[in-house]
């Protein structure tokens, strides 16, 4: 292969090992990029890899992904709706060990000091005044 047809990568070693994601010994995925090493030089703390992009392949790891994250629920469209119902889900969320009974007249109010969680029932007047938080 001709060296005019190759796409010279520098890093620091440090840096090859953290951002390049290797699928073989001689192809890494950098920057959403495949890349098929043709030869490596190391020079003191620097690698150069001579490399050929594979523009198929990373073409091909785009739309697996994306597939993926369709199946997944994961699409970029669904994730608003998604982060939306977590959030309202949660606002209804009550700890496990709360338990209410509307129809046992002692729980119209029910205090709970080690979260300070306080609920009132459907049935119950609200306090008059209200009560101050110090």
């Amino acid at each position: 292969m001709d060296k005019e047809n190759l796409f010279l990568l520098t890093f620091t070693k440090k840096e090859a090992r953290e951002k390049l994601r290797w699928e073989e010994s001689r192809e890494f995925e950098y920057n959403d990029q495949m890349y098929d090493v043709v030869f490596t030089e190391t020079k003191g703390d620097s690698v150069f890899y001579h490399c050929f992009w594979d523009k198929e392949e990373t073409v091909l790891n785009i739309q697996i992904k994306k597939l993926v994250a369709q199946a997944l629920g994961q699409h970029p469209q669904n994730k608003e709706s998604q982060k939306r119902l977590i959030t309202f889900l949660q606002t209804l969320y009550l700890p496990h060990h709360f338990i209410w009974n509307p129809c046992d007249p002692r729980q119209d109010k029910k205090s709970y000091p080690d979260n300070q969680f306080r609920c009132l029932s459907a049935f119950s007047e609200p306090d008059v005044p209200p009560p101050r938080l110090s």
